[in-house]
């Protein structure tokens, strides 16, 4: 939510929802093909479930360092914007006709719509 606006916020979730669903689809084969290896790098002998492990970590730390670049720079407080929405929804029902506040209830006896004579 802090990230979108409201017209962006759909296909934010649909990217979202995309990238999780391609994930869940390639890792399982991309897992299994390379834990059946075996790698030989910087002298020394890495098994390939070795390797899943270490790339996971690194698709980790890739994501959290992107998501730090794309974080706002003006942090948004989300309990000052719930309180603004309880403002503007309070000065909304302010703003309502009731029967106490009508122009209709000042022509009624005692000021009130129960139609009882004074």
């Amino acid at each position: 939510k802090k990230l979108t606006t409201p017209d962006s916020r759909p296909f934010a979730y649909a990217i979202a929802y995309t990238v999780m669903n391609c994930g869940g689809a390639f890792s399982d084969n991309l897992t299994d093909f390379i834990r059946k290896q075996e790698f030989h790098f910087l002298g020394q002998d890495f098994s390939g479930l070795r390797c899943v492990l270490l790339s996971s970590m690194f698709a980790m730390v890739i994501c959290t360092f992107g998501c730090l670049l794309l974080r706002p720079l003006d942090a948004v407080d989300p309990l000052k914007e719930e309180e603004d929405a309880r403002q503007r929804t309070l000065r909304q029902l302010e703003l309502t006709p009731t029967l106490s506040n009508s122009p209709a209830s000042r022509y009624s006896p005692g000021g009130d719509m129960s139609g009882g004579g004074g």
